[in-house]
């Protein structure tokens, strides 16, 4: 995505075109200047990835490796006979791939320099990183572009700062919501301001509930009654046991220096978090699924933005009213909720409940 508007090329992702994957060999060598690897620990046993790589290899197309995560063992090419079956290696021949143009592929690729962008990295690390693979790219142009957010339209985003996939999708999320000119803050360190005329963002996640910071901000920003929207992306929904929501209410979720964390972003009560996070899991909005097809992804998020954009237009109530503590989590008993839990988890085979997708969730 923002490989795209950084060059003056063309920029094509293969998950962009699933349905004519026949004919990516042929793309690769009659129509494409640079080949970008995204490196991860999976990409090298994937079919058609491979059919890619040794595509580009064979036709002399400039190859370039970004390493994303995982490792990648110096010597893999020895292993490219028994990576896949004898059925599927027949498939290779029908697209024109034999089991030595992978291997000879998969040697060279190795050995090429690796640019490195990690997961959660930040647009300081991730622009200049870009530059200079279009640099050493054949026939294109750095292009830098720009976008003017409204200064009056303000996006919070909270996610689960101590995942690297989480942080990935809230710099995706970020990115979305700049092009379309909202101003965007995320929330991933203490002590940043909340504007109290922004609207919020939620990224749901299973570690959601057992990160400080985020809870902190996400409880912070219910107290204050910014209207919140809820998205969820990489994962299924995992709802947290009433244990969770009981154990945050007496202030015993987290340990000491998680706690302290929690209490230098969030100083309201520990009842209210526990009814604030509450909040947060009962309902979501629609999943967004980033590494999909471009066009659906697009799609997605703009479900997304017009609960945003419905939720900044409402009036606000005032952010000193008090809130109503409903849930009663502080009242509960730690070892009844523990044996409800047990029970549960025996009916349901593990200590939470899933879902793929549900109905906006608007704090007012």
């Amino acid at each position: 995505m923002r490989l795209q508007h950084s060059t003056k090329g063309s920029a094509f992702l293969d998950v962009d075109d699933l349905m004519n994957l026949d004919n990516i060999g042929f793309t690769v060598r009659s129509s494409t200047d640079n080949l970008l690897v995204l490196l991860t620990a999976e990409i090298l046993g994937r079919f058609w990835c491979a059919v890619e790589i040794a595509t580009a290899y064979s036709n002399n197309v400039n190859t370039m490796v970004m390493h994303v995560s995982g490792d990648v063992k110096k010597n893999i090419a020895d292993d490219v006979s028994t990576m896949w079956s004898k059925d599927e290696f027949a498939l290779y021949l029908e697209v024109g791939v034999r089991c030595e143009d992978i291997e000879v592929a998969y040697k060279a690729l190795v050995a090429l320099h690796r640019f490195s962008i990690p997961l959660d990295a930040g647009d300081d690390v991730l622009q200049p990183t870009l530059e200079d693979i279009i640099t050493q790219a054949k026939n294109v142009d750095v292009r830098r572009s720009t976008w003017a957010p409204n200064p009056e339209t303000i996006i919070h985003i909270v996610y689960d700062t101590t995942s690297l996939t989480q942080c990935c999708v809230g710099n995706i999320f970020g990115e979305l919501c700049l092009r379309n000119r909202w101003n965007v803050k995320a929330l991933k360190v203490p002590g940043q301001l909340i504007d109290k005329t922004a609207v919020s963002l939620v990224l749901i996640s299973k570690n959601l509930i057992g990160n400080p910071l985020a809870v902190g901000y996400a409880c912070k920003l219910w107290k204050l009654r910014i209207p919140c929207v809820t998205a969820i992306s990489q994962e299924e929904f995992w709802q947290p046991s009433e244990k969770s929501f009981a154990m945050l209410a007496k202030g015993k979720h987290f340990n000491q220096s998680e706690q302290a964390i929690f209490e230098s972003v969030y100083l309201g009560s520990n009842a209210e978090a526990a009814n604030a996070m509450w909040n947060v899991y009962c309902n979501l909005a629609w999943r967004v699924n980033p590494e999909g097809n471009h066009a659906v992804m697009n799609a997605q998020f703009k479900r997304i933005l017009e609960k945003i954009e419905t939720e900044w237009a409402k009036p606000r109530k005032a952010g000193d009213q008090e809130r109503q503590v409903s849930q009663g989590f502080s009242e509960i008993s730690l070892s009844e909720v523990e044996n409800k839990d047990m029970r549960a988890g025996r009916e349901m085979g593990g200590g939470g409940s899933s879902t793929s997708e549900g109905s906006a969730m608007v704090w007012v």
